[in-house]
């Protein structure tokens, strides 16, 4: 069993991003749970020190029209007007998933959201969720 620097924030991004478990942070980094645990505080700290040193927050940047829409439509729930926004040149390249091309397979994308109420979009630039 080992320990890296970057234990602490591979722990922080798999527990406070992704959710997941102790013991499942514990397996994958072949750590303890209890080191899990002190990876996260020093995680977490270390994140607060970065937060407490950095200047302010660039002005936020205005979406484009077409960017507005899509959130607005992916917040709505508006798969079908999702699916509108679609070009017939459009590509979804995901890591874990073969290449979708052209709207109607890249429409069915959205099908995994649309089974989930916990996947919100903020307009770039703005600071808060839904």
């Amino acid at each position: 069993m080992w320990s890296s620097p970057s234990s602490s924030g591979a722990s922080v991004i798999l527990r406070d991003v992704l959710d997941e478990s102790l013991i499942e942070i514990a397996a994958l980094l072949d750590l303890t749970v209890d080191a899990v645990k002190g990876h996260l505080a020093r995680g977490r700290a270390r994140l607060r020190e970065i937060n407490a040193q950095a200047g302010p927050l660039p002005d936020a940047l205005t979406a484009s029209a077409a960017v507005a829409r899509y959130v607005a439509l992916f917040n709505q729930r508006d798969w079908d007007g999702l699916r509108a926004l679609l070009a017939d040149d459009v590509k979804l390249n995901q890591s874990s998933h073969p290449l979708r091309v052209g709207p109607a397979d890249v429409g069915l994308f959205f099908t995994i959201y649309a089974k989930s109420d916990s996947v919100w979009l903020a307009q770039p630039g703005s600071r808060a969720g839904r």
